[in-house]
């Protein structure tokens, strides 16, 4: 069922102990179940797995191996490779032993680029004394050095310099200084050029004139370019042989070290040992007749009754698990309680939309999302956006936050379009004639129908938590729900009669009585701490006309910007005073709407609907495995799941 977690059993295992290592290994590739410390009335009879001879080579080897992987040049993987044991790959581990080939590479390499980045600070240092003719050794004497320092405010710093060191030489240049000073005046030429927010470079101890050590140090440089290139010609050689099979070890020792890792919530005899965990219903039969397939029956499988709450694993068709991340931004749902993700991925986008109302703007977000997905995804790549904006948004947010986001927009951009073209609303101009909606005219309707969005919303929370205390076996609370729905709609009834003057009519008395009927059911079932949350229950649904609110926000906004743009445009010069205010205020009111809808529609569902039927606070469902990328499975789990 799409609006629950997937349903969640206990499982317990037991073999005998020369099996363990073919049943974590199933159980690894089925990445389907929660391993957890054993439990019940067996866990005092059971001690712990006693450390085995490869335990240590696991660790140390798979150190080794990622250490080789690093250091290397990545190149295309060869396909995938088959691992029959833990022995087995231990095995194949120790034939890699080119670790001292790729050390010595590695330190040439390092030595190397050090001497390059070094020889390229001199360069740079010296570059500013090009066209002075004087040997670079006057510089640097027994009692004398030379710095180079680059400031954005190079007189003052030249006037700190002479006014605080009397013996200071100091020449502009360029931009520059180049300040000579006695040697032990560095500390405080230190001191100064950091007040000043400068760069100080010393300049080398050499002889000859500047362009002869430039010179010199071209050549030096491209000698060193040229035994870089050699040393890392070498790497890519030696990882064409051996990287694919570095890669595919290394993920197979991290599965075993993984496996190692279960040792610590299994229990065990001198002959058998024990796991449990937990597992989605629907790959139990599955899990239970690869286990039987591959340990000959050996093994016995049972389901645990325990009164723990289970992990949760969402259960929502892939087009809908992108607003999977919303749910677990605010808490997990339990296992017995209603999954919103459903509901939210049909009523954000629908909120959004009704907030925006402008099919101009969602277009640009349409667009706009679509181009960051891309992005994301290393395409686009003609599109560059400013780097520091964008290094900042991804320290912020996170690239797979940033997707979600992107993907999440896509829909509710299209329902911005769909209302604009209903409102005739493009970028705050009006293009039909006549309109087929007017926002501002008809706010009367709009606020009407706000307020049956927000009767809506509450009512459906409401009767999705008498649902799930009913199923709880909280009668309590499930009939308070009752009170509260009746209470809702009383109100909301009595307030409709209100608006049309209907003081006396036969519905209007019917809706009082039902009000406090519901008042009574809310004072009995949940007593006077629930009674004093009724006026909550009226601003709940109040609450969903700022859906109006927002979107006449939006719309007057775009509309004075256009007015003043069509009213200033009776001039050359005014044009242009026009158009770079219409661009500017439309600027602001798109990152308006981008990030206005969303948060506003995501609190009323938050608040206005999960306060009626949510508790959250499940904890997520963590599989014992991985996907395999350069390994294949260890068992034919595929072969079993089609039988």
């Amino acid at each position: 069922m799409v609006l629950k977690p997937e349903k969640m059993l206990r499982m317990r295992v037991m073999s005998t102990l020369n099996r363990k290592d073919i049943v974590l290994s199933v159980l690894h590739d089925f990445n389907a179940i929660q391993i957890e410390q054993v439990s019940g009335d067996i866990k005092g009879s059971l001690g712990r797995i006693e450390e085995e001879d490869f335990q240590k080579s696991v660790t140390n080897e798979l150190q080794r191996i990622k250490g080789l992987e690093n250091s290397l040049p990545r190149v295309p993987v060869n396909g995938k490779k088959a691992f029959a044991s833990v022995y087995d790959t231990l095995k194949e581990a120790a034939k890699i032993t080119i670790d001292s080939d790729v050390r010595t590479l590695k330190q040439k390499q390092e030595d190397l680029m050090a001497d390059i980045k070094d020889i390229s600070i001199r360069t740079e240092t010296v570059e500013f004394l090009r066209g002075l003719n004087y040997d670079l050794s006057i510089f640097n004497g027994k009692s004398t050095k030379a710095y180079v320092i680059q400031s954005a405010y190079p007189e003052e710093l030249s006037s700190s310099i002479k006014s605080q060191i009397s013996d200071a030489l100091v020449i502009e240049r360029s931009g520059a200084l180049l300040a000579v000073i006695p040697d032990r005046e560095e500390s405080n030429l230190a001191r100064i050029s950091s007040e000043n927010a400068s760069v100080m470079r010393i300049v080398p101890e050499a002889s000859g004139k500047p362009e002869e050590y430039l010179a010199s140090m071209a050549e030096i440089k491209k000698e060193r370019e040229k035994e870089l290139e050699e040393i890392n010609a070498a790497l890519k050689q030696i990882s064409e042989k051996h990287f694919s099979d570095i890669v595919q070890i290394r993920e197979q020792l991290e599965i075993e070290e993984s496996k190692i890792e279960v040792y610590e919530r299994m229990g065990s005899t001198s002959e058998v040992f024990v796991l449990e965990g937990w597992v989605p219903k629907s790959r139990y039969e599955t899990m239970i007749k690869t286990l039987n397939k591959v340990t000959g029956g050996s093994i016995i499988i049972s389901e645990v009754e325990t009164k723990d709450e289970p992990p949760t694993m969402f259960n929502n068709p892939k087009r809908i698990r992108v607003f999977e991340f919303f749910i677990r931004f605010y808490s997990l749902p339990q296992e017995s309680e209603y999954d919103p993700t459903l509901i939210f991925a049909m009523v954000f986008p629908l909120f959004f939309g009704l907030m925006l109302g402008d099919y101009g703007y969602g277009l640009v977000i349409l667009l706009f999302s679509i181009l960051i997905i891309r992005k994301l995804d290393g395409k686009a790549k003609w599109f560059k956006f400013p780097k520091k904006l964008s290094n900042f948004v991804i320290v912020i947010l996170g690239r797979g936050p940033l997707r979600t986001l992107a993907k999440a927009l896509i829909p509710s951009s299209i329902m911005a379009i769909i209302f604009g073209l209903f409102f005739d609303e493009f970028f705050g101009f009006q293009l039909y004639h006549p309109q087929l909606f007017n926002v501002i005219t008809s706010l009367s309707k709009l606020l009407l129908l706000s307020g049956y969005i927000g009767l809506f919303m509450v009512s459906l929370g409401l009767i999705m938590g008498f649902i799930t205390e009913y199923s709880r076996g909280n009668r309590k609370g499930a009939y308070g729900k009752i009170g509260w729905l009746m209470f809702a709609w009383g109100i909301a009834v009595t307030g409709l009669d209100l608006i049309y003057h209907n003081f006396n009519s036969t519905g209007n008395y019917v809706a009082l009585v039902i009000a406090i009927a519901g008042i009574g059911i809310i004072f009995v079932f949940e007593g006077v701490l629930g009674a004093v949350e009724l006026p909550s229950m009226i601003s709940h649904i109040l609450s969903y006309t700022r859906i109006v609110g927002i979107l006449l926000a939006s719309v007057i906004l775009a509309y004075v910007v256009d007015l003043i743009f069509m009213q200033d445009a009776h001039s050359f010069p005014m044009v242009i005073v026009g158009v770079f205010i219409l661009v500017l205020g439309q600027v602001f009111n798109l990152a308006i709407a981008i990030f206005e809808p969303g948060i506003q529609g995501a609190r009323l569902i938050y608040v206005e609907f999960f306060s009626k039927f949510y508790h959250g606070n499940g904890k997520m469902f963590r599989p014992f495995g991985k996907k395999r990328v350069y390994t294949i499975k260890q068992m034919d789990i595929e072969t079993v799941e089609k039988a």
